[in-house]
């Protein structure tokens, strides 16, 4: 899962996890 680099400057990771549940998942499920 790839995370566009604009989000991640404008948001920030913490914020582009919120918009992306996918990866939000995978992230809990570790």
């Amino acid at each position: 899962i790839i995370i566009p680099e604009i989000i991640l400057k404008f948001f920030g990771f913490n914020e582009a996890i919120l918009f992306n549940p996918l990866l939000k998942s995978k992230l809990y499920a570790n």
